[in-house]
């Protein structure tokens, strides 16, 4: 049976990641990973790492505040969200976008273990639980986003 000249080799298709496929896989982590660093927070708060009256500027402004609950949600959600952007380009114009995204993410995710160290007078308990919903947000971003790229010609790592 003769193939058609008109059909590349499935080598050479592009075989990207459905956008939608994406964004639901973003949903996923950022719903997963606010879950998980909202326990982790809650168990650092009830081991009194994260005193009430500690203050600190964030970095998006609006005054001076005390870590809550709500500082971790909206940031969670806010760079699990970048992370959902940042892999969509990738898989757009790579074809190894697990790979290239695992990289990116080690490289944020060893920028974002400074951040904690940035707070002027925090306690170490304190820096230490953020340290640990970095790490978590880490894990479930490229292990969501990793299954993401499977069952493409893609998923090569």
């Amino acid at each position: 049976m003769a193939t058609p000249t008109n059909v590349a080799p499935a080598h050479d298709a592009p075989d990207r990641i459905p956008l939608v496929r994406i964004l639901i896989g973003t949903i996923v982590a950022i719903v997963a990973a606010t879950i998980l660093n909202v326990i982790v927070f809650y168990i650092g708060d009830a081991a009194g790492a994260f005193p009430d009256d500690f203050r600190f500027e964030p970095p998006m402004g609006g005054g001076e505040t005390s870590i809550g609950v709500g500082n971790v949600i909206l940031t969670t959600v806010s760079y699990l969200a970048i992370a959902g952007v940042v892999f969509a380009i990738i898989s757009r114009f790579s074809r190894r976008p697990a790979r290239v995204f695992w990289w990116v993410a080690i490289v944020a995710f060893l920028l974002s273990l400074l951040q904690p160290l940035t707070l002027e007078d925090a306690p170490n308990d304190m820096v230490a639980f953020l340290m640990a919903m970095h790490v978590v947000a880490t894990i479930v971003v490229v292990a969501v986003f990793t299954r993401l790229a499977e069952g493409t010609a893609s998923s090569r790592f």
